[in-house]
């Protein structure tokens, strides 16, 4: 065991020389040799104990400081009150020591002709409960606020990890999912979809020409030009809705829990609201399409079946025109 090496300086915890000399005559003596345990935690409590020479350590459970106590003082006096008490802690011999131990009929005999002496023991036992109570209130606080501190350290750790998460699956530029994004909710969207029967449709946009737009007005207005088709994509569709930039200026949207008639005109509404951008710049005004490629999800085909099926209703929107929309293998205009 793990004894203190500080005696307890709590002038409560040890009575006064004059004292001790009132108490010699009562109760018995016993020595213990250095390391013997007198008693354990848990174990019933009997007797109370009055250090006469030598030192004591108190060890107690779940963490708190244990004590080392020397000439005069006191511990186990709580069972001479509640007999139905068990001890608190380990006492431990710290060295050879001379103990004087005062049981139920030391007790006795000092409230019947030492009145004034149990009324001593009484005082100092209660100011020392009240020290110990005031001083396990003060570590409750202690502890208290180092909890607070870790819970905050934890909260502000898992803040910055869903920043960082969110970060890396989003586009920079146009502050959409990207395809990382796309890639991990399709993991869990085609199993709903097969298991609950719940409609899905994938959509994917390419701007017209935007090569061109970056090689006549520059990079920096390329992206202007992609951050403004985002935020026309965002506002055309469900808050439900997954918009993505895929790369370049390739964008899409997956549409989940939609009933299938209701897809053309979730689709319609997003062609139009690209069909209708105009980027105005210092000194002429851009006006922004997009050819668009989609399908519905057929129950129990792979990821990449169904987006292979857009990505062909692309080409053939691009090769129909541009500013198409391509769909069951046919060129639409809308």
């Amino acid at each position: 065991m793990s004894l203190p090496r500080q005696p307890d300086e709590s002038h409560r915890s040890v009575l006064p020389e004059d004292v001790l000399i009132r108490l010699a005559h009562v109760g018995s003596t016993r020595t213990y040799s250095d390391e013997d345990v007198i008693f354990r935690y848990s174990d019933p409590g009997e007797e109370m104990y009055i250090i006469e020479e030598g030192h004591v350590g108190l060890i107690f459970e779940e963490g708190k400081a244990g004590k080392l106590l020397s000439r005069g003082s006191f511990f186990g006096e709580l069972a001479l009150f509640d007999r139905s008490r068990l001890r608190t802690a380990t006492a431990v011999a710290a060295c050879e020591c001379r103990l004087r131990i005062l049981g139920q009929g030391a007790f006795d005999e000092l409230l019947g002709s030492h009145s004034a002496l149990l009324a001593t023991l009484l005082i100092r036992t209660c100011s020392y409960l009240v020290e110990s109570e005031q001083g396990l209130i003060t570590d409750l606080q202690k502890r208290n606020r180092e909890l607070e501190q870790t819970l905050d350290y934890l909260r502000r750790t898992r803040q910055e990890l869903d920043s960082a998460e969110l970060l890396s699956q989003t586009d920079v530029l146009t502050g959409l999912y990207n395809r990382r994004c796309l890639d991990q909710q399709i993991e869990v969207l085609l199993p709903r979809a097969n298991e609950r029967a719940a409609g899905l449709a994938f959509l994917i946009a390419d701007i017209d020409h935007f090569k061109s737009i970056n090689d006549t007005h520059g990079h920096h207005v390329g992206d202007v030009v992609l951050k403004r088709f985002a935020d026309v994509l965002r506002k055309s569709i469900r808050q439900s809705d997954l918009p993505c930039r895929l790369g370049g200026d390739e964008f899409a949207v997956v549409f989940s829990g939609i009933v299938e008639d209701k897809v053309m005109a979730m689709v319609t509404q997003v062609f139009t609201a690209v069909g209708a951008l105009d980027v105005s710049l210092p000194h002429t005004e851009l006006h922004v399409t997009a050819s668009m490629g989609g399908t519905v999800y057929r129950i129990g085909e792979s990821w990449d079946s169904f987006f292979k099926r857009a990505d062909k209703n692309l080409y053939i929107a691009k090769k129909g025109g541009r500013h198409r929309l391509g769909w069951a293998g046919k060129t639409m205009t809308l």
